[in-house]
């Protein structure tokens, strides 16, 4: 998956959690049979980011967007 190179992404959005804001990108490689999710959580006060990438095969997608969807509502900043 290195071999990625910089696309326009599939789709974006940003929901809040309680304490965070957080900016999840979508992008689909359909030639190489891959995708991944970016995501940017901030918390309210804005002194704390948790960022990530969760990378997954094409064939999965429906468990990588169940996947990605629970870890960000479970983010806790202290």
């Amino acid at each position: 998956m290195g071999g990625w190179k910089p696309s326009d992404p599939d789709n974006s959005k940003i929901e809040t959690f309680g304490q965070y804001r957080v900016l999840v990108i979508s992008y689909e490689y359909k030639d190489q049979g891959t995708g991944k999710y970016s995501f940017f959580a901030v918390s309210k006060n804005n002194k704390k980011i948790l960022n990530g990438v969760l990378e997954y095969e094409l064939t999965d997608k429906a468990k990588a967007s169940e996947m990605i969807e629970r870890f960000i509502k479970g983010i806790k900043f202290k």
